[in-house]
C-alpha cells in the first residue's frame, strides 16, 4: 500500500497532462526542481528511490514509452545519469549536468513514471 503523503521537501513532483501537479497512482511525468529528469542509467531501484523520497512505498512500473501526450520541450532537462544501489534516494549518484536531450533532439527521452 502506497503513503499518500506528499514530501513538500522533495526536489520531486509529479504534473499531470496540463502541467498540474498531482499526487496519486496515475500516470504523470517526473520533475526534479521543474524540469525533468532524462532515462540514462535509470532503473527499477532508481524508481523506488525517488518515490520513496516522494513519500510513496515504491514505484508500480516507470516507462519511456508512453510520451505520447506531454509537450516536455516546455521544461528543460534537470536530471541525468541517476544511478542508484539501493531504493535510498541519499545513496543514489546522479548530474544535474545533462547530456540528454527531449524525443525528436538525437533520440534520447525524458523519464515518465507509473506510480
Amino acid at each position: 500500500e502506497q503513503n499518500k503523503v506528499k514530501s513538500w521537501f522533495s526536489d520531486f513532483m509529479l504534473v499531470n497532462q496540463w502541467g498540474t501537479v498531482f499526487e496519486g497512482e496515475d500516470l504523470g511525468l517526473l520533475l526534479y526542481k521543474g524540469g525533468t529528469v532524462c532515462d540514462d542509467r535509470f532503473t527499477d531501484t532508481a524508481a523506488d528511490a525517488i518515490c520513496k523520497d516522494m513519500k510513496y512505498a515504491y514505484a508500480s512500473r516507470w516507462t519511456t514509452d508512453e510520451v505520447g501526450w506531454y509537450v516536455k520541450e516546455g521544461f528543460s532537462i534537470r536530471l541525468d545519469e541517476v544511478h542508484c544501489d539501493t531504493a535510498e534516494w541519499e545513496r543514489c549518484t546522479y548530474t544535474e549536468n545533462h547530456n540528454c536531450a527531449h524525443p525528436g533532439r538525437n533520440g534520447h527521452s525524458a523519464l515518465i513514471p507509473l506510480l
